[in-house]
């Protein structure tokens, strides 16, 4: 019961784990009150070869202050952007142009700004909060009393367009390419809609409707969204309990057919797995089997893991992270949906220090031409935390895609 929890808490803290390099020098260790922490719930972006993050930093004991950094892996150069004592709700960027949200007023409103990629020329652009910016403009999101208005500005021209109104669950999911997609709970009807736009069009369409449970309450929201040969996948559910985990449904929306069908209703992590012809999950409360869903057949099929341990999937492969005592985080490699087919052992190996105090735990996630491995330190003896955990510190290697170590940042 207690690896159970520990890995849900993991799934949901880390969001999404993914890897592939060969580390054997450097140390981990904890830090409290002397570094910032790059939190992985936080957006994190790459574009260009260079990562952009926010480092979250604590002054005092209820103090905090919030830094956006850019930094190139391969240089190890780094600058800071901006900074804020009130946080960042959202960062895209473009043309060399940095677009982020912050309330740096005493307003309720969220406010958007623009500034260089090399912390110059900052401006105020529009109130909201940015979503996404490409050559036609910005994309921002308003919340009005029990409203959101979806709107859009040229680059060009001062005046914002109106796009959509929508109820206060309208809201973005993420852009594929250039279609941005956004999900939306209909409470009269206990329908939740999938809705697209194409940048540069008037406003959203719906795709699909499905009927949802509301959980308390929480109203569900589709969390993830991707585009597999042609084809739409999502995820819908909610975020139950104190640990806020995820029961999440996952379907089809076929561009072809404009039908939607459900694949599958256990879904535990809020993020989709997926290759370029297969999607990869396990089940709620069976952590020894996990699933393989091929988009060209439509065929679900499972597989049972046969060794103890946390295992990660992410995109083709899956990995298996032990924890040494005393040296090594160790990471195995083999192939999504099997049994070990392709195992590489010691895929990975970081050595740290561990302090006795503390508790450690590793994964992986791919950002752009990038692959990051998070090594994070939680102090579980914290009443103020409970079980949940003090994170003291979360150190991120950066590997390129043929897995060689470039750097590390925290």
């Amino acid at each position: 019961m207690k690896s159970m929890k520990l890995r849900r808490i993991i799934c949901f803290m880390l969001s999404l784990l993914l890897l592939t390099a060969v580390f054997n020098t450097g140390t981990v260790q904890a830090e409290p009150g002397t570094t910032g922490i790059v939190y992985s719930y936080l957006t994190m972006l790459e574009d260009n070869g260079y990562i952009y993050y926010i480092q979250t930093l604590q002054d005092s004991k209820d103090s905090y202050s919030y830094d956006i950094y850019r930094f190139n892996p391969v240089t190890g150069d780094k600058n800071k952007i901006v900074s804020s004592d009130n946080g960042f709700r959202s960062m895209v960027v473009y043309n060399n142009v940095l677009y982020y949200t912050s309330n740096e007023t005493d307003s309720i409103e969220y406010t958007t700004y623009s500034i260089s990629v090399k912390g110059e020329n900052q401006q105020t652009v529009s109130k909201g909060t940015v979503l996404y910016a490409d050559k036609k403009g910005i994309y921002y999101l308003v919340e009005k009393d029990t409203k959101k208005l979806l709107y859009m500005k040229s680059h060009a021209d001062k005046k914002s367009v109106l796009l959509y109104t929508g109820n206060s669950s309208f809201d973005f999911i993420k852009s594929i390419g250039t279609t941005l997609y956004f999900g939306q709970y209909k409470e009269a009807t206990s329908k939740i809609q999938l809705l697209s736009l194409k940048s540069g069009n008037t406003k959203p369409t719906v795709l699909s409707s499905l009927k949802a449970e509301q959980v308390s309450d929480q109203s569900p929201i589709i969390s993830d969204i991707i585009s597999i040969k042609g084809n739409l996948y999502y995820q819908f559910g909610t975020y139950q309990g104190s640990g806020n985990f995820w029961y999440g449904t996952l379907v089809k929306y076929s561009n072809t057919e404009k039908t939607t069908s459900i694949i599958h209703d256990n879904m535990t992590t809020d993020f989709l797995t997926y290759s370029t012809d297969k999607i990869y999950f396990d089940e709620l409360g069976n952590y020894s089997v996990y699933y393989t869903y091929n988009v060209n057949t439509n065929k679900l099929t499972s597989s049972n893991i046969n060794y103890p341990g946390t295992v990660t999937i992410v995109n083709k492969y899956s990995y298996r992270i032990k924890l040494d005592e005393k040296k090594y985080i160790t990471l195995s490699r083999f192939t999504s949906g099997t049994n070990n087919k392709n195992l590489v052992t010691d895929f990975i190996k970081i050595a740290y220090t561990p302090d006795s105090k503390f508790d450690y735990s590793a994964g992986i996630t791919a950002l752009g031409k990038y692959l990051l491995i998070p090594v994070e330190c939680t102090d579980y003896n914290d009443p103020d935390y409970g079980w949940r955990g003090k994170v003291i510190s979360i150190k991120w290697y950066v590997a390129d895609l043929n897995g060689k170590i470039l750097a590390d940042f925290q």
